[in-house]
């Protein structure tokens, strides 16, 4: 049961650290271009991104700012 636990805390711990690295790369990208995204989006597509999941959503125009997200349109 202990090992599990750390299993999930060690693993948890590895996707938020290449999310958060994926998420300060699109921040600075879309800035030096003059096209940031909001901090809740951005924290969106990084998820997204780190996992390889496809984002479904309806805000298509914001998100198609990141070069290499996969994206579905929820309408």
């Amino acid at each position: 049961m202990v090992l599990s636990l750390l299993d999930v805390r060690f693993y948890c711990s590895g996707i938020f650290e290449i999310a958060s690295s994926k998420a300060a790369k699109i921040r600075v990208e879309l800035e030096r271009v003059g096209k940031p995204i909001g901090p809740f989006d951005l924290l969106i597509a990084s998820q997204a991104l780190a996992n390889k999941f496809t984002l479904v959503t309806n805000n298509e125009k914001e998100f198609a700012r990141i070069k290499e997200i996969k994206m579905e349109s929820w309408l």
